[in-house]
């Protein structure tokens, strides 16, 4: 496991909207219904995602991108990362610095608040995506 510790900054709500217009599919990828809407956590170190799974973004509507989701907890919640994955560039989202957490409960605002520190748990070895 690595645990990073990081601050909670503002987003744009895209995946607000998208989690909200798309709840069915959100719901199929994942397995259990999340609260619309991420937590982004700005890290000091980049880290690269290490896909679990993925929502086709075409069933969404978004056929250039893919979301790619990785197991994490926040503090001590459990939650998803999610990466969108542009396929031609390989960009998407914040980039690897802003980690975007999405979980089914609602999270307290201790961890929810802007400027709040906050710990992420990573479940690898090393902040090589392709480590097991």
């Amino acid at each position: 496991m690595i645990l990073l510790s990081g601050t909670v900054v503002t987003g744009v709500g895209d995946f607000g909207r998208r989690m909200s217009a798309h709840e069915a599919a959100f719901t199929a990828a994942v397995g259990e219904r999340l609260q619309a809407g991420t937590v982004n956590v700005q890290l000091a170190v980049p880290v690269p995602v290490r896909e679990h799974f993925r929502l086709v973004g075409a069933t969404i509507g978004e056929p250039q991108q893919d979301l790619l989701f990785e197991v994490v907890r926040i503090g001590p919640h459990w939650g998803y990362r999610i990466r969108p994955l542009n396929l031609i560039t390989g960009a998407g989202g914040h980039g690897d610095h802003v980690i975007e957490v999405a979980c089914a409960l609602r999270l307290p605002s201790k961890i929810t608040a802007v400027g709040s520190v906050v710990e992420l748990t990573f479940f690898r070895n090393f902040l090589n995506p392709l480590s097991r």
